[in-house]
């Protein structure tokens, strides 16, 4: 490996370190999976599980081999990347509105600039691929081979990436301001002592009519289960038609299916009109640490979140089974027959 390759070699290492970290320090590290339909023969248990590890295990590789061995994980890395792609290509060719969680939780719906990124750093990939077997030491040895005047150079390379760093996130708009709530009780949030009751966004909603309220006025005479759904989403076609039944069973909490825009509210099927509303750029999603769509929160009447987020159908259907079994709990539901009382 040469030292004209090494600043490439540590930014794919530092977007593995990164994207792998933020995987395993995401409630859930898999979410990326289901938003972006990834086909079941590479969608395994297995791969879910190992697809951090293995980024951080190609990471350690890139920075300690050389020679023929370098070359084959460049040629691994390259293939993830292009897989990536891929993925990202497709999401945008099918207009899916879906956030890819490539580097953990998080809103952020998959654009163009998703896509640019993805073709850099598989180009990136490539040149080290390319170059895997120039040199006759590890990017480790280059990193310890260095002058003065080598490192000097490295410093002030990621110093310029740390500043430009810096300004795009300081340019990020800035998500909706919150402010503390009255204090109370646990609603539904169950009895994990680490669940963070944090209070509902000042975000305003805009319904189908036009009209704009407060979420904190939405949510002031019962608590309310939001669902984040998009008419593009294939994973949301689970959950659409169990909309109108939850909004009965879960009876006194309200059910809200939150639209990214007009247009998206405009699109979901018929049936869920009367629940939809527009949360504008996903202003709501963002600020409640969603995690794209399908997605879903219990907001409680106090104020403060009450359960979740939670990321995939599956994983809303059992938010909505807790939720059912905590109301029958505090009796705001009848307790449902079991099969001994049906025989007595």
């Amino acid at each position: 490996m040469s030292q004209a390759t090494l600043p490439v070699v540590l930014l794919l290492v530092g977007v593995l370190v990164w994207s792998g970290v933020g995987k395993l320090r995401s409630a859930r590290p898999d979410a990326g999976f289901d938003a972006l339909q990834v086909p079941s023969p590479l969608a395994s248990r297995p791969i879910r599980t190992g697809l951090p590890w293995l980024e951080l295990v190609l990471a350690v590789l890139l920075v300690v081999t050389t020679g023929g061995a370098a070359h084959i994980v460049g040629a691994l890395v390259t293939l993830l990347f292009v897989a990536y792609l891929w993925l990202i290509a497709r999401s945008l060719a099918a207009r899916a509105e879906v956030s890819c969680n490539c580097f953990g939780s998080s809103a952020v719906i998959v654009n163009r600039w998703t896509l640019v990124r993805n073709i850099l750093l598989v180009v990136a990939a490539g040149f080290v691929l390319a170059r895997g077997e120039t040199g006759h030491r590890s990017p480790l040895g280059e990193l310890v081979a260095l002058g003065g005047a080598g490192w000097a150079t490295l410093i002030g390379a990621l110093a310029v990436a740390g500043v430009v760093g810096v300004i795009v996130r300081a340019e990020r708009p800035q998500e909706p301001p919150v402010t503390s709530g009255p204090s109370a009780p646990p609603e539904m949030s169950g009895d994990d002592p680490d669940y963070e009751r944090r209070p509902t966004p000042w975000v305003a909603l805009e319904s189908l009519d036009g009209t704009f309220r407060l979420l904190r006025d939405l949510t002031s005479a019962s608590a309310q289960l939001v669902l984040f759904l998009s008419p593009s989403c294939q994973s949301c076609r689970a959950v659409w038609p169990l909309v109108p039944e939850w909004a009965g069973q879960l009876s006194p909490v309200g059910v809200l299916v939150a639209a990214r825009d007009r247009a998206s509210a405009e699109s979901m099927p018929s049936h869920l009109t009367e629940y939809v509303w527009i949360d504008h750029q996903w202003a709501m999603l963002k600020a409640v640490g969603g995690y794209g769509t399908p997605s879903a929160v219990l907001l409680g009447a106090d104020g403060l979140l009450a359960g979740g987020p939670v990321g995939g159908a599956e994983e809303i259907h059992v938010f909505v089974r807790e939720i059912t079994d905590q109301l029958q709990e505090e009796g705001s539901l009848p307790s449902t027959p079991d099969a001994s009382s049906d025989k007595e």
